[in-house]
């Protein structure tokens, strides 16, 4: 939107509105007070690229009771959002770009129909006000919020909660999930540099299909402990403290597709003190409760554990720079994995030449996989 009409005058010129976007409108420090009255009809509100806005505080769940997609995006000054009782009829918010957001007073916990929120590259960003949760929510992104420090206890009761996905949020120390989500289907985290606590509900999303966790430097554990027999991707890399894979892995039955490590990036570490202290965590045990070993025996495990073969719905399975593996389970475990169609090994030297082909001890066990990658 130009500036020929003042924006001021929208609700009493413009009064039939289903969409409005406000683009690039210079000298808008705020959004007016009664701009959406007379506006019933409006559906989608987009506000992008207007650098000098430093506030929006509406009033809008009488104004706009119809107002279903709300997208914010590269307002740089925008410091603040204050829609303090929600909006009941909204079904998506988008909130990118505003570098100096650090206040969301958006009455989440009274937008009951909210179906996907996201929130991308607000650096400034504390916390996601919500207690009660969101009934509704089926997806929930966010991502590159540097001074995110909370989530909100409100996240475990988000019960229509499908996908959770958070990346580059480096001081959220904790994932509050304290009791089951029972219909998550795909939990991804990736570098979290401060994370180093999941919720113990995570063992209770029974629906859950997909978890990746990744570059999470000060998680220790992922607690899963009884199995979730829904799970058929799991893909865990780059966690420098990570000594061990959940002790009820072995029980996740419909597991299709596991990759395991490494632990380390290179190039994210410059100092040589660093790099080797790191290097010698390449390595990412597989841990048995029957194993009473402490975690610095883990990092020389040379063998992988027979519960291995109790995954017979794996497809695929990928363990990287190992370098001091080089067992595989038994036979008996190995070609119980009838479904297993590509097995990768990369930076495990000691078991890869135990699997030359013909001649290695540990070929007779990998001799059926058809796509075999070293």
């Amino acid at each position: 939107m130009g500036n020929s009409m003042p924006i001021e005058n929208i609700s009493t010129q413009l009064t039939t509105l289903t969409d409005l976007e406000i683009t690039a409108v210079k000298g808008l420090t705020c959004l007016p007070e009664g701009m959406l009255n007379n506006n019933n009809s409006l559906t989608y509100l987009d506000v992008h690229r207007c650098d000098e806005l430093t506030c929006i505080a509406l009033d809008v769940s009488d104004t706009v009771p119809l107002l279903e997609e709300l997208s914010i995006d590269g307002c740089l000054s925008l410091e603040s959002i204050r829609i303090t009782q929600g909006i009941a009829s909204l079904r998506q918010l988008m909130i990118y770009g505003c570098e100096g957001l650090s206040s969301l007073e958006f009455g989440l916990d009274y937008c009951t129909s909210l179906q996907k929120l996201e929130i991308s590259c607000c650096p400034n960003l504390m916390s996601i006000p919500t207690t009660q949760g969101m009934p509704s929510l089926r997806k929930l992104m966010i991502e590159e919020c540097e001074g995110l420090s909370s989530l909100g206890s409100g996240i475990s009761f988000c019960t229509s909660l499908q996908e959770l996905e958070i990346k580059g949020c480096d001081n959220l120390t904790s994932i509050p999930i304290t009791q089951g989500m029972p219909s998550l289907r795909s939990l991804k985290i990736c570098y979290c540099e401060e994370l180093s606590r999941l919720g113990s509900g995570i063992s209770f999303c029974t629906s859950l299909q997909e978890l990746e966790i990744k570059g999470c430097d000060n998680l220790t554990s992922i607690p899963i402990t009884q199995g979730i027999t829904s799970l058929r991707s799991l893909n865990i890399s780059f966690n420098q403290r990570l000594l061990n894979l959940p002790s009820g892995l072995q029980f996740c039955t419909s597991l299709q597709e596991l990759g395991i490590g490494p632990l380390w990036e290179e190039d994210r570490f410059r100092s040589s003190s660093d790099y080797q202290q790191r290097k010698r965590r390449r390595l990412i045990s597989l841990w048995t409760p029957n194993m009473a070993m402490e975690p610095e025996n883990l990092i020389g495990l040379e063998a992988l554990p027979e519960w291995l073969g109790n995954l017979t719905s794996l497809e695929a399975l990928s363990i990287y720079y190992c370098e001091n593996l080089k067992y595989l389970p038994t036979i008996n475990a190995m070609k119980n994995l009838t479904k297993l169609k590509q097995l990768d090994i990369r930076g495990c030297p000691l078991l890869k030449e135990r699997c030359t082909k013909e001649t290695g001890p540990e070929w007779p066990k990998i001799s059926h996989i058809p796509d075999l990658r070293f």
